[in-house]
């Protein structure tokens, strides 16, 4: 029987120096280079000792896990050797930085979604409450401003205006106004609109506030495109068991003026262009008056001269007028 002491290129011998796997037959160590003699301990050698004389050509395993080790770089520079620290680049820093921002954006979107998820399973049944009740409100408000919306203020206008052009009484009557108060007279009110044959009438309302206001002229350049306005309000009816219909009617009573008259009686009066007398002897007494849409110019001439008493208004079918 015999003993096989292995193939010659086995590495069945331990170096003494390094303790790497050493050749049967091989003259030097393969990791620390030192000659056989060495590595099988018959010459003294110590145990961190580097044969320069023996060392190999490639660089070892173990040499390549020293310099990754202390992570350097080592530059050669003619015969001086210096030695930096490998540093992350810029680049890669900032893009490290970001994923790390991107990254913790997305947990906390997560967690916000996951809190309101609990929000919504804790509350259910009172969020589901009030959003049938919204909804309701939301259903009843666009059916409600659709049925305003049929509604036209043009038509209460009309016929108000058609009446207070031609100078009718029944204008006052329409409008409401005080029986106790006097009309100004129409002889010294006409207007040449009244002739018009078609008239240009323009409206804003809001039907949940009952207000809406209109403005009408008469068609035509020779009238200056001069407007009269009304404004009006709003009587609800119901309709549809829970919903309104809307009936515009007049919101003010028609205009008024309050005349008076300078202190010289010898003042000349002039009405819309009409002789009216004196002060002492005038066509129409001082006093409160009805009037009627449409323009009103008084002039009062002393001494051959417009005195500063005169005054000049377009009135529309509401609002108080003076000449004091």
């Amino acid at each position: 029987m015999g003993f096989s002491e292995g193939a010659e290129d086995e590495f069945l011998l331990t170096c003494f120096v390094c303790k790497s796997p050493f050749g049967m037959l091989a003259m030097f160590c393969g990791e620390c280079g030192c000659n056989r003699n060495q590595a099988l301990g018959i010459e003294r050698a110590s145990t961190g000792q580097t044969i320069l004389d023996n060392k190999p050509e490639g660089t070892t395993f173990k040499d390549q896990a020293t310099k990754e080790s202390v992570n350097e770089i080592h530059f050669q520079i003619g015969e001086q050797v210096t030695t930096s620290p490998i540093v992350p680049k810029p680049i890669e820093r900032e893009r490290k930085r970001k994923s790390v921002k991107s990254q913790i954006r997305r947990q906390n979107f997560m967690l916000r979604i996951e809190s309101v998820s609990k929000f919504q399973e804790r509350h259910a049944q009172a969020l589901n409450l009030s959003g049938t009740i919204l909804f309701l409100i939301s259903t009843y408000m666009l059916v409600q401003s659709f049925i305003f919306a049929q509604s036209n203020p043009l038509t209460a206008n009309e016929d108000l205006m058609v009446l207070g052009a031609n100078r009718n009484p029944s204008y006052f009557q329409q409008m409401k106004a005080d029986e106790g108060v006097k009309v100004f007279p129409r002889a010294y009110l006409a207007w040449e609109a009244a002739d018009a044959k078609s008239w240009i009438s323009e409206y804003s309302f809001n039907g949940w506030t009952g207000k809406a206001l209109t403005k009408t002229m008469p068609s035509g350049s020779r009238f200056e495109d001069l407007s009269f306005e009304l404004q009006l309000k709003a009587t609800y009816t119901k309709t549809y068991g829970i919903f309104r219909k809307v009936t515009w009617s007049p919101a003010n009573p028609p205009a008024t003026l309050t005349l008076t008259y300078p202190s010289n009686k010898d003042t000349i009066i002039y009405i819309n262009g009409l002789a009216a007398g004196t002060v002492g002897n005038p066509a129409v007494k001082e006093g409160k008056y009805l009037l009627y849409p449409g323009p009103l110019d008084i002039r009062f001439y002393q001494n051959g001269e417009d005195s500063v008493y005169s005054f000049n208004y377009f009135v529309n079918a509401y609002g108080v007028y003076s000449n004091y």
